[in-house]
């Protein structure tokens, strides 16, 4: 006779709350953190969730992959159940570049807060890819991921049929590779639906001239969204649109493109509708092939938005910013009590000088803060506030020779 053993197969499902670490052990029973499981895969094979229990998945910090605690990719959660992680810089999901890090399909309900997704790979969306689902990402970092193959697409996100919405989520450094590649950030399509609030889409890149964001037959918003500095895009815009409805404000685009955004509408199908927002070339940096129509409102401009450094990534907003309490009124206050700012980061108007001279408020003082301080002089403006070196109440040429001693004597 032939006897299977198949107890260590069987998993006796869990209806709580798990938690999970690099550290911990499977053979842990995950109801706390002192007793955490190793792998999220694990706790996903054990947790039940439904319409009535919704559960989390708690992740301590630490980096989640094959080498580090035997993870597999690609981590595919169901319905009901979401991802929160320790801290957004903590807890890292790394596929090394051996399979896409997140994949939904029909998932309803699903959450994913507080980590960072990278390292993933796959033919379409390295970092996510989801299908008929319905997602919610919050505090999250999308980075480095890659969209390989002749048509690849999506490098950062991938969505059909879906809606996502991404709350307070950078994505950058993400990739096509092939000739043909396409989104480099996110791709959408099929009747998704895709709301972006206070995110910032940067240093996205493509083998090929390609997009930041493409979508098709979608409905799109954009609430404080940045979208800067994306390298090799064609001549179809950063983002580009087919027969898609996009609603955007309090919103920045600057990347060096001919068309920031290209509505391709054959069939006059859809619309872009863009107020309190900073975009390149103004109206000119919309182009419309088809019949739709773009409804320009009130307070768009066209200025450099001075960002603090964006050389090095940094799309936080210098004090003297023309950015700053320029988005709608009537948007929520920013936290810091004042008018909403356009771009994904505001500025905090209630920041004490914590260092005499850090005028970009990044903790050290240093040329860039000489550039600033000359364009605060030279612009006659009144909140460079860290720049008032020698205590007179104006900014002038000697708080600049200040600075410089400052900087020689460090």
């Amino acid at each position: 006779a032939i006897i299977f053993h198949i107890q260590n197969a069987i998993h006796q499902q869990v209806f709580s709350d798990l938690y999970v670490s690099p550290n911990g052990n499977n053979s842990n029973d995950g109801l706390s953190p002192g007793s955490p499981l190793k792998t999220i895969q694990h706790a996903l094979s054990i947790i039940s969730a439904d319409s009535l229990n919704h559960r989390n998945i708690y992740l301590s910090n630490g980096i989640y992959s094959t080498n580090t605690n035997d993870e597999y990719f690609p981590i595919s959660p169901t319905s009901y159940i979401s991802l929160v992680g320790e801290s957004r810089e903590g807890v890292i999901l790394n596929a090394e570049a051996n399979s896409r890090v997140l994949l939904f399909e029909t998932v309803n309900n699903s959450a994913v807060s507080n980590l960072t997704i990278t390292n993933g790979v796959d033919h379409d969306g390295g970092g996510v890819w989801m299908k008929h689902s319905s997602i919610e990402m919050v505090n999250v970092t999308i980075i480095g991921n890659t969209a390989i193959g002749s048509h690849g697409d999506g490098g950062g996100i991938y969505c059909k049929y879906s809606s996502l919405n991404l709350n307070n989520v950078t994505i950058k450094e993400n990739s096509v590779t092939g000739a043909y590649g396409s989104a480099t950030a996110i791709f959408c399509s099929n009747n998704s639906i895709l709301n972006l609030s206070h995110v910032s889409v940067t240093n996205n890149w493509s083998v090929s001239p390609s997009r930041s964001i493409v979508c098709g037959e979608a409905d799109v918003s954009l609430l404080n969204v940045t979208v800067a500095e994306n390298t090799n895009i064609d001549d179809w815009g950063a983002i580009h649109l087919y027969e898609t409805n996009l609603n955007v404000s309090n919103s920045i685009f600057q990347n060096e493109v001919q068309a920031e955004i290209y509505l391709y509408n054959p069939d006059s199908i859809g619309s872009i509708t863009i107020e309190y927002s900073n975009l390149q070339d103004n109206q000119e940096g919309i182009f419309i092939e088809g019949e739709s129509i773009i409804f320009w409102l009130e307070g768009n401009i066209d200025s450099d938005p001075l960002f603090i450094d964006p050389e090095n990534g940094d799309y936080h907003l210098q004090p003297n910013s023309p950015c700053i309490d320029a988005g709608d009124p009537d948007s929520p206050l920013d936290p810091d009590g004042t008018i909403a700012d356009m771009g994904a980061f505001y500025f905090d108007q209630n920041l004490d000088c914590q260092t005499p001279g850090d005028m970009s408020t990044d903790g050290i003082v240093d040329v860039l803060d000489i550039i600033m301080i000359v364009d605060c002089i030279l612009n006659n403006t009144d909140d460079c506030f860290c720049g008032d070196l020698d205590g007179s109440g104006i900014v002038d040429v000697t708080d600049i020779v200040i600075m410089v001693e400052m900087i020689l004597e460090m």
